[in-house]
């Protein structure tokens, strides 16, 4: 399958003091035709994939609504920054030159101070001296002499974070800083792993000297307490079992006997469970796990987030009813789920600036025309844009029984779980889940979805 162009989606849970994080900016020498921008609002939830295309005076524009720290990868060709931590309020312009790109990067604006930390923090630790590469010729010598290393380079790391600490807010200084100790700590803990060093591994690292709160936060902080819990686990000989509930109950367990805080056991919990239903779908064990997580957890975010998508593969692998929804057509009449009954019917999700929805519009035809004389199948067309973006494309998608728009932070779109576009949904006569892993329009010229429909429709 190919690789899905990613809807542009705001926050999946509304907060109380949301503020914009802008990003603009303009490619000089462009190489290609957009940057690809992840933001991470936490290690739970799914991050979010922008595909930003480049204007024809070479600019971009990007904005989302926060409320609270995140981190942004920016990927343009094969060049990039990655997890940068921004701000609510953060008002970004980036000048960069695709020919030179590292050297010519270049931010201005409200919050580029922490851009330029980070474009300091290269230049000393990985390009002129690579000190963190460096660090592995020292490994032979012993953890005494590797360790006394690698708390030189925190130290020096960390002074340099102290020289642009008047120029950054205190969130920013200090969830950085659980940054720099998380990667160095994940050094060492790497070195005692390959060494069979396993019975060190809780004695040498202070765990509490981060607060919690940041831990959960922290990219790499959280990277290093879940390889710890990895290596304690194998430290005292504990089986390591597969299942979501084993995942659960070591994690509590860890939590109980004071090795973690409650924010991290949270967030690696929750992180365990979203990841389990991604994998095995719904199953009793994840039902349970997750129902004793609520009873355990305090973090309503997180709570919410794998209910939801509880309820949700729940819902779509019993077979029950998709949830219903009111819409608007091209006409502006408003239509529902309950129109369709008493046929199947095909949800296409797409977009205007998704070069590959546009493409499998183009086939979309021929799968209604193949199916139009058993006269058993609507087709659905729902484009995830603004009012302006889809009355520039509305054509686009007349090809279907019926075409219509949604708002890209719209309920509808969080109660099927749509993440991506373009994606695909397959409804029974009677308004309940069918399929929803469909081979796209455009896959074989329309004859590979056409045969794998054929199919589900024999077998229903």
């Amino acid at each position: 399958m190919r690789f899905l162009s990613i809807l542009l989606l705001l926050s999946s849970f509304a907060a109380n003091a949301q503020e914009l994080f802008k990003l603009k900016g303009k490619i000089q020498n462009p190489t290609e035709d957009k940057l690809v921008i992840t933001l991470y609002r936490n290690w739970v939830e799914e991050p979010e994939d922008y595909n930003l295309f480049l204007d024809s005076t070479n600019q971009f524009s990007f904005e989302a609504s926060l409320d609270d720290m995140a981190y942004l990868d920016i990927n343009y060709g094969l060049n990039g920054v990655l997890f940068q931590i921004i701000e609510p309020g953060d008002d970004i312009f980036l000048d960069v030159d695709a020919v030179d790109f590292y050297e010519s990067f270049l931010p201005a604006g409200k919050g580029s101070e922490k851009w330029l930390y980070y474009l300091s923090h290269r230049k000393r630790f990985e390009l002129v001296t690579d000190a963190e590469r460096d660090l592995f010729k020292y490994i032979k010598d012993g953890p005494e002499v590797y360790g006394g290393k690698l708390k030189a380079l925190r130290k020096q790391q960390l002074a340099l974070l102290d020289e642009f600490r008047r120029n950054v807010s205190e969130d920013f200084f200090r969830l950085r800083r659980a940054d720099i100790t998380g990667r160095i700590d994940q050094y060492y803990l790497d070195y005692l792993i390959s060494n069979d060093m396993l019975n060190m591994v809780m004695n040498n690292f202070e765990t509490k000297t981060i607060n919690p709160k940041l831990q959960d936060k922290s990219f790499e902080y959280g990277f290093f307490v879940e390889s710890l819990l990895e290596a304690y686990k194998a430290s005292v000989g504990t089986i390591d079992e597969e299942g979501v509930l084993d995942d659960y109950t070591f994690l509590k367990y860890a939590f109980t006997r004071d090795l973690i805080g409650k924010p991290i056991a949270e967030r690696l919990i929750a992180h365990k469970l979203s990841g389990d239903l991604d994998i095995n779908g719904y199953t009793n064990d994840s039902e349970t796990a997750i129902r004793n997580f609520s009873e355990f957890a305090k973090n309503e975010q997180y709570l919410s987030f794998l209910n939801t998508k509880l309820a949700m593969i729940k819902g779509k692998a019993l077979g029950e009813a998709a949830p219903n929804f009111t819409l608007l057509d091209t006409e502006g009449q408003a239509f529902s789920l309950k129109d369709f009954r008493g046929k199947k019917l095909l949800i296409v999700f797409w977009a205007s600036w998704c070069e590959p929805c546009l493409k499998d519009l183009t086939y979309l035809p021929i799968i209604s025309n193949y199916f139009k004389n058993a006269k058993n199948l609507n087709i659905l067309n729902i484009a995830i844009d603004t009012p302006e973006d889809f009355a520039s494309v509305v054509s686009k998608g007349e090809n279907a029984s019926k075409s219509g728009r949604a708002n890209p932070n719209s309920e509808f779109l969080k109660a099927y779980g749509i993440h991506t576009v373009p994606s695909y949904l397959l409804i029974d006569e009677n308004g309940n889940w069918l399929e929803d892993q469909l081979i796209e329009p455009s896959f074989d010229e329309g004859r590979g979805l056409i045969k794998q429909m054929e199919t589900i429709f024999s077998e229903n």
